[in-house]
């Protein structure tokens, strides 16, 4: 079965793009996400910023590869208009067989 690797620092990359006080709590860092099913995203209140409480949308993105920007490339935009007032702080997206970047040794 095809696997798509999904350490934390794939959805972590995204942080420094984070203009609010949020912590991802799932997936748990190093998690193996089959592809083929949706990934279930879940966030809470963390770091500095303004409250979830405050926001109105997000996106989310997929980014996969090593830790450096060089390394890095998007696999999949997750969603692109969220709404935390209809969300509250979940979100899930159906991760398709055959993205780029989900056919490598490491995680095939």
């Amino acid at each position: 079965m095809t696997r798509l690797l999904l350490p934390l620092f794939a959805l972590a990359a995204l942080t420094p793009f984070v203009s609010a006080g949020i912590k991802f709590t799932s997936p748990a860092a190093g998690a193996k996400l089959k592809a083929g099913t949706a990934i279930e995203i879940e966030w809470e209140e963390g770091g500095t910023g303004p409250k979830i409480s405050e926001l109105l949308t997000y996106q989310l993105i997929l980014v996969g590869g090593g830790q450096k920007d060089e390394e890095q490339q998007v696999i999949k935009v997750l969603t692109t208009a969220g709404n935390f007032a209809l969300g509250g702080n979940k979100a899930s997206a159906l991760v398709e067989i055959g993205l780029p970047g989900a056919s490598t040794p490491a995680n095939a």
